[in-house]
């Protein structure tokens, strides 16, 4: 059955159909962007739902989006979304901030024992047992006019966030976990999420941990660059510096145009672009000392049976707590918590108390050395 909609496209239609939504405790939200030549997404239709109406609203047309951004920001409306973080991002990109209070029917239906990053068809097909269309997941959002039956995709992401949302609340409710909820969500709201830091550009890095200490360095330093171009010429990272050309620089910096052109990774176009600013950032001195993270990968023999008691610590916890195992944590996070790092999610928050405690008392050895049927017993 074909999604019912209205189709917003004036501001007159706009500021109509905020007037009635801003009565309800709950709004439905979806966003749909484009950002694949771009730095910064590009907000192309904005998905509403009430309990009694749902709107297709169109960005692009619409100048003043102001009644809108009210909703958002209302104290007293509950914003319901599926995975809110690209949405958080556009509306924080729009109004200076964040939306809330929200609500993440992902993140909810993880500690409801759904599995941990369920998507949203999924999710409606196991709590409402209806079938989503799939066939217009990867149109063209910015392209006008959109046809029917993306619209009536586009409705179908926000029509069963209500029931959803109702449903999830109750079983959160009955099993007493929306304090859990609420310290992901909390998470989802701070503006630090979504805010541009070409200072820690580096810590997107993939494999940072296996350069020297210097090479990290040099690639910290790439990194800021890059972030920066990006923002400034508002282009994708890639388009700037490729990551494999970013590792190639910062292992073996050349010291001309000609030694950079014979590094894989780099392109002439790169080269012919930036080559001589690189070069120059490249070529200066006084990088700090140290490595910035050290190869989490990499652990000593005797560490790898700590790593598989915890990960059966873990198992045993997302057991008890009805939870997907990879809803409290993964095995590179356990890796991680062996080499020495504490600012992993595992000891913060509900995963704190629902796991992470017992970790620390497995690396404190305050666990005993027998496992008696697969259960392990701490002092």
């Amino acid at each position: 059955m074909t999604t019912e909609y209205i189709f917003i496209d004036t501001s007159e239609q706009l500021e109509e159909y905020c007037d009635k939504a801003a009565a309800f405790p709950w709004l439905a939200v979806d966003t749909e962007f484009i950002r694949e030549k771009t730095y910064f997404p590009q907000w192309c239709l904005l998905q509403l739902a009430t309990p009694e109406s749902i709107a297709c609203i169109d960005v692009l047309a619409i100048t003043d989006m102001s009644p809108a951004m009210d909703l958002m920001y209302n104290p007293d409306i509950v914003k319901l979304f599926h995975a809110a973080s690209q949405d958080m991002e556009i509306f924080h990109l729009a109004g200076g901030k964040p939306p809330a209070p929200i609500f993440d029917t992902q993140l909810a239906a993880a500690l409801s024992g759904h599995g941990d990053q369920i998507g949203y068809a999924n999710l409606v097909q196991r709590v409402m047992e209806v079938n989503l269309e799939k066939g217009h997941s990867r149109c063209d959002w910015s392209r006008r006019p959109l046809s029917k039956g993306e619209l009536a995709y586009a409705a179908d992401d926000v029509v069963h966030l209500g029931p959803i949302y109702k449903i999830l609340t109750d079983e959160l409710q009955a099993r007493g976990r929306l304090e859990w909820l609420q310290v992901d969500l909390d998470s989802l709201t701070d503006p630090s999420r979504y805010t541009p830091d070409p200072d820690n550009a580096w810590r997107r890095l993939k494999g940072l941990g296996r350069l020297k200490p210097q090479q990290q360095q040099r690639a910290a330093k790439l990194a800021k660059w890059r972030e920066t171009e990006a923002i400034e010429r508002n282009r994708p990272r890639k388009w700037i510096l490729s990551d494999g050309a970013l590792n190639d620089l910062s292992r073996r910096p050349p010291q001309s145009l000609d030694d950079m052109s014979r590094l894989r990774e780099m392109s002439a176009e790169t080269i012919k672009r930036h080559g001589e600013t690189l070069l120059e950032i490249l070529a200066e001195t006084g990088l700090p000392e140290g490595a910035l993270v050290e190869d989490k990968r990499i652990l000593q023999p005797e560490q790898e049976p700590v790593v598989d008691l915890l990960m059966a610590c873990l198992r045993q916890a997302a057991q008890k707590n009805e939870l997907a195992t990879a809803a409290l944590g993964k095995r590179a996070d356990l890796e991680k918590l062996v080499a020495g790092d504490r600012e992993t999610a595992l000891l913060k928050g509900w995963r704190k108390v629902a796991v992470g405690d017992d970790l620390l008392k497995i690396l404190d050895g305050k666990v005993q050395a027998s496992v008696n049927s697969g259960r392990l017993h701490f002092k």
